[in-house]
């Protein structure tokens, strides 16, 4: 998070609580489309145009696909998503940490990392790919870091959720991670870069889409910051396990002096680390 921008305690919190709940715990980087004939009409009845169990039950018989097109499609999901091609809404349905929907949201994303997300939209549910995604939606939505760190969590969700669904369960969450920023259990770790071998070579997306002090960083768990959000390395979500020792460079040898063998990894003593709980090393 923090070579992202996002250093605040408040603004730390709020973020982990809205993804926290968006992805059902980080565990669900796929919009689940079963819902029941009265969950479907209270939450979608309006932009669909239904209004009846009877209709609602003649989508829903019908698969994901028209459940996602009646959800995301039509008049709404062109004006809100940019979806403006029959199949849109179930094939920019939401997926990732943020549950990112609509072709729009998906090409401005797709053109700030460099993936073809319009052509290979599952990738937005690689959970690298999505902690990418996550931090550089949360930083390009106008007004909503400002919010975090004010606090306002009826406001943040709003901008994350378009209503406030869940609003109890983010305002519980946000506190919980909030003292987490504020006690410094809450840390990052880097990893590897994700793989992107399945977008192709030349793909290049079209356009759209109380503070208290903060904690002293981890010199071993943060990498350091990055220029911009595209240079910056992939990171990692870690779901309650221990930190894993760094491998330690090997020694280049010299033409005249033989090479010196790397003591083991396993040798060195690392300091007691506190068990990671589920966060983005963003």
């Amino acid at each position: 998070m923090a070579e992202s921008g996002i250093t605040d305690p408040n603004e730390q919190a709020a973020f982990m609580a809205q993804m926290d709940h968006e992805s059902a715990g980080f565990t669900r980087l796929e919009e689940n489309l079963s819902y029941s004939p009265k969950q479907f009409i209270k939450m979608f009845g309006a932009r669909a145009g239904i209004s009846t169990e009877d209709e609602t039950k003649a989508i829903l018989s019908k698969g994901p696909e028209a459940t996602g097109e009646a959800m995301y499609g039509g008049a709404w999901g062109a004006r809100n998503l940019g979806n403006t091609e029959p199949g849109d809404g179930h094939k920019f349905r939401g997926r990732g940490y943020t549950q990112l929907s609509g072709r729009s949201n998906y090409e401005a994303a797709g053109k700030a990392l460099g993936i073809d997300l319009v052509s290979n939209p599952d990738m937005a549910a690689d959970p690298e790919v999505a902690a990418k995604v996550a931090t550089w939606y949360w930083k390009s939505r106008p007004g909503l870091s400002e919010a975090a760190k004010n606090g306002d969590v009826t406001g943040v969700t709003k901008k994350i959720n378009g209503g406030t669904n869940g609003l109890a369960d983010r305002q519980a969450k946000t506190e919980k991670y909030l003292a987490e920023a504020i006690s410094g259990s809450l840390t990052v770790e880097p990893a590897g870069s994700p793989s992107l071998s399945s977008a192709p070579a030349d793909a290049v997306a079209v356009t759209q889409l109380r503070a208290a002090p903060s904690p002293a960083a981890s010199t071993e768990a943060v990498a350091p910051a990055a220029a911009n959000l595209v240079a910056l390395p992939s990171l990692a979500l870690v779901t309650n396990r221990a930190p894993i020792a760094p491998a330690a460079p090997a020694m280049a040898s010299t033409p005249s002096i033989p090479a010196v063998p790397t003591p083991a990894v396993a040798s060195i003593a690392e300091p007691a680390q506190p068990t990671r709980r589920s966060f983005f090393a963003r």
